[in-house]
C-alpha cells in the first residue's frame, strides 16, 4: 500500500492557455507497486508543469517538465523529464494523441515517442 500528499494548481493565462503545477511526496511506498514493483520503502517527492494552449477548438498543444527524487537509490533515485505533444479532438470526449518526451540522469528515459487516444467514460 502506499500513502502520498499530493497538491494542485491551474491557472487560466489566457483564454486558449492553461498553467498546471503539482507538487507531493510518495510518503510510504513507491512508484512501482504490485507483485513485480520494489517492495523497499522510502518517501519520493514530485513536482511537475505544464502549458497547454489551445490552438483551435479541436487542436491542443503542450508541454511539461516534471521531476522525481528520492534518497534511496533503490526507489530509482531522481528523474528529471520533459514532454512536448498535441492532441486532436475526435469527437465529444475522444481525442488522439502524440508526443515525444525525453528527460536526464539515470531513472528518465533518454528519449521516447508516445502515441494514444484518451476516452472520458463519463
Amino acid at each position: 500500500v502506499d500513502y502520498g500528499l499530493n497538491v494542485v494548481s491551474q491557472h487560466r493565462l489566457h483564454s486558449r492557455a492553461t498553467l498546471r503545477v503539482n507538487g507531493g511526496a510518495l510518503l510510504a511506498g513507491n512508484t512501482q507497486s504490485g507483485a513485480v514493483g520494489i517492495k523497499e520503502r522510502g518517501t519520493v517527492v514530485t513536482t511537475g508543469t505544464s502549458l497547454v494552449w489551445a490552438l483551435t477548438r479541436a487542436v491542443q498543444a503542450g508541454g511539461e517538465l516534471t521531476l522525481a527524487w528520492s534518497q534511496k537509490a533503490t526507489l530509482a533515485g531522481s528523474a528529471i523529464g520533459w514532454q512536448l505533444g498535441a492532441n486532436i479532438a475526435v469527437r465529444d470526449g475522444t481525442t488522439l494523441d502524440a508526443s515525444v518526451l525525453g528527460g536526464w540522469l539515470d531513472a528518465s528515459p533518454k528519449i521516447g515517442v508516445q502515441i494514444g487516444m484518451s476516452i472520458d467514460l463519463r
